[in-house]
């Protein structure tokens, strides 16, 4: 299924397909696995040096586990890349960028310690 949303970087349009993936537990609770990957463009300065502008592109692919009972997130493995040039007023370099999240935790919380914010460490036994 395809989606669109802004980069949260910069705000620029991400394209991207979401896609079910096998099902599996987390401590017991059943869940629904959803890949995604989504790439779009990369513009503007860096946040602490404003004379350095970043121009490229912005990846992102991963994997995600939801809850069937009510969407809850309870793991997630993310990689996000960013490909490009960084420029400043005396030179321009190559430069790549990548960023790995992983969520796992050993046991659940009750679903509503989750709501309130708890962290929710789960063991991920998912089968690809």
């Amino acid at each position: 299924m395809p989606f669109d949303f802004p980069s949260p970087m910069t705000g620029a349009p991400l394209h991207g397909t979401l896609k079910h993936v096998t099902d599996g537990t987390l401590g017991g609770v059943r869940v629904l696995g959803v890949a995604f990957a989504a790439t779009g463009p990369i513009h503007g300065p860096l946040p602490d040096h404003p004379g350095m502008v970043l121009a490229g592109s912005i990846t992102m692919n991963g994997t995600a586990y939801y809850t069937y009972d009510s969407a809850l997130l309870l793991a997630l493995d993310a990689t996000l890349s960013i490909a490009g040039n960084l420029a400043s007023s005396s030179r321009h370099d190559p430069v790549t960028i990548v960023y790995r999240r992983t969520i796992r935790a050993d046991q659940p919380a009750p679903l509503h310690e989750a709501r309130a914010g708890t962290a929710m460490p789960l063991l991920l036994d998912a089968h690809r």
